[in-house]
This record gives C-alpha cells, structure tokens and sequence, in this order.
C-alpha cells in the first residue's frame, strides 16, 4: 500500500486560472468607470413612440449620442376575451452594443450586475437587460 505525502503534491495551473486567482477583484462600477467614465452622470430625456411606448433615454452629454434607454411600456396587443393587453410586460433596459460587448466580459452574471447599479444609480426599475443599437458613446 502506498502514502502519498500531501504536502509535497504541486498543483499545475494555466497562466489564466493564475491570473485570475491572483487579480484584484473589482465591483462592477468601478469595471464599467473604468471604460466609460461618463456613464454614471448621464443626461435622461422622455421619449414616447408607438413602437417602443413610453421610455427614457439616457444621452453622453459631451457626445450627445444615447447610451442607455429604458420602455417602460410595450406595444399593446389583442387578446380574446382581454382586450388590449400589455405584449411583454416587462420594463427593459436596452444598453449600446459597444457597452454590452464590454460588460459581457465582466463575468457569467453580467446582466444582474448591470440591471443592479443601473437601478441603484438612476433610481429606475428595469427587469431586464437587452443588447441595444449599435449607437457608440
């Protein structure tokens, strides 16, 4: 019967796995600052369209591009019995493609995190997130 001394096990890992064990883990705020510094102090304006319903834009104010937008309302639908009924009750928040791409590197439960600093940040309710326009900012 043979001992294997624990101790002197070596473990072999890849040169990410080491990476990430030893990185200094960062919340996401100070992730999605660090590419887009603007972000935090966007300028909301209100919008209303028969696509989209009632919604809020958040622009750049230097660049004067959107970067974030909220539809509070869905398009209206038709259902027997119902009448007009809500299609996707839902109130989303559509992020540019160029924020989307960079949050999704993050990690698994980017969406989560976005939706939670957005909320807390602009004092909004959105439940969920959607990749946007391909609107740069």
């Amino acid at each position: 019967m043979a001992f294997v001394n624990a101790t002197k096990m070596k473990y072999i890992i890849t040169e990410s796995q080491y990476k990430l064990l030893t990185e200094e883990k960062k919340d996401f705020e100070t992730f999605l600052l660090k590419k887009f510094p603007n972000i935090d102090n966007l300028v909301m304006r209100r919008f209303n369209t028969m696509g989209q319903g009632i919604g809020r834009k958040y622009y750049d104010k230097e660049t004067d591009e959107w970067a974030l937008r909220v539809v509070a309302n869905s398009s209206l639908s038709w259902e027997p019995g119902k009448g007009s009924v809500q299609s996707n009750p839902f109130v989303r928040l559509y992020v540019t493609q160029p924020i989307y791409t960079y949050i999704k590197k993050y990690g698994m439960n980017f969406e989560y995190e976005m939706l939670d600093w957005f909320n807390k940040t602009y004092e909004e309710n959105a439940d969920a997130v959607l990749r946007g326009g391909k609107t740069d900012i």
